[in-house]
């Protein structure tokens, strides 16, 4: 009898223990950007990503573009002192793959990005700035129908905005997710 009753507690502390875990998976797994181990807090970074401007064709395609900013942070801090950008991630639908036509920084076609379809994440990597070269970084994206507005290409991007992580090199241990974007969004 005492044997039976200590391997239900066990079994149920098992068993409150995997639902835990699960909790703690599931908000791990809802955290932008997915499956990193990164310092997220804006404040502690001295870039901002601040949405610039959207254009519109007459083809039905469109170009958002965004413009990397300086802000102040505590120097103490790890992500604000001696900071690169090597890295934007912005939080966009997996549909949307198939809509994004170009990648540009700085007014130059940029070949190293990748949209995620899995984690819903378009990554524009290897960009090598500094605190110096970071500010006035301009990232554009071309788009195409059905994803060709805000509110079409980023996840909850119906309210005008897209999440954002900006990272470091090396580690990647600094990712300051912020929201950009424009209120109210564009018209479709």
């Amino acid at each position: 009898m005492q044997g039976s009753k200590v391997h239900r507690y066990g079994l149920l502390l098992g068993l409150v223990l995997f639902a835990l875990g699960a909790t703690l998976s599931s908000a791990q797994v809802d955290l932008f950007p997915p499956g990193c181990r990164c310092e997220r807090a804006l404040s502690n970074s001295p870039y901002r990503l601040n949405y610039m401007s959207y254009n519109n064709f007459p083809d039905g395609s469109s170009q958002l573009c965004f413009v990397v900013t300086l802000t102040t942070c505590n120097p103490l801090l790890k992500c604000c002192n001696a900071y690169d950008l090597h890295k934007i991630e912005l939080d966009v639908l997996p549909v949307c793959k198939p809509a994004v036509t170009q990648v540009s920084v700085d007014g130059k076609r940029w070949n190293s990005w990748e949209l995620n379809v899995k984690l819903g994440v378009l990554r524009v990597n290897n960009l090598k700035k500094n605190i110096t070269t970071g500010a006035g970084t301009y990232l554009c994206i071309a788009l195409k129908a059905p994803c060709n507005t805000i509110g079409t290409f980023c996840n909850g991007g119906n309210v005008g905005t897209c999440k954002y992580a900006l990272f470091n090199s090396g580690e990647m241990d600094c990712c300051p997710v912020g929201l950009t974007g424009v209120y109210p969004p564009p018209p479709p």
